[in-house]
Formats: C-alpha cells, sequence, structure tokens
C-alpha cells in the first residue's frame, strides 16, 4: 500500500509541475491581435479630404460694353 501511495504522490507532482510549465510557458507568449483567429485585417482609413475651393475668374464682376463705334 505504501508503494502506490509513493507512485501516487510522484504523479501528481509531476503533473502539478508540467502544469505549471504549461502556464508559465502561455504567460510568456505575446498575444496577438487577433487571438490566434484566421481573419483578414482590415484597416479603415480615415475619408479622403475635400477638394480645395475653386479659385474665382479674375473677369467676374466686371462689366464690358460693346457700344463703342
Amino acid at each position: 500500500m505504501a508503494s502506490s501511495a509513493a507512485a501516487n504522490l510522484w504523479v501528481l507532482l509531476g503533473l502539478g509541475i508540467a502544469g505549471v510549465l504549461l502556464v508559465v510557458r502561455r504567460l510568456r507568449r505575446p498575444v496577438r491581435p487577433d487571438n490566434g483567429a484566421f481573419v483578414a485585417r482590415l484597416d479603415l482609413l480615415p475619408p479622403p479630404q475635400p477638394p480645395p475651393p475653386q479659385a474665382r475668374h479674375p473677369l467676374t464682376g466686371l462689366c464690358f460694353a460693346i457700344a463703342d463705334a
């Protein structure tokens, strides 16, 4: 009976150490932004800037008379 209890103790000790090693390895690994899922990244860009206002034509607002003759 004592040998089976010692064997059980060694098994539990080995499983505990293996569990600790797995947790430490998991915590050392950097977290990926997609959490390991197969996801196509979609980066949203800001809307394009509006075009600049058109310059006024230099002759607007002038009146021309054709009655010179």
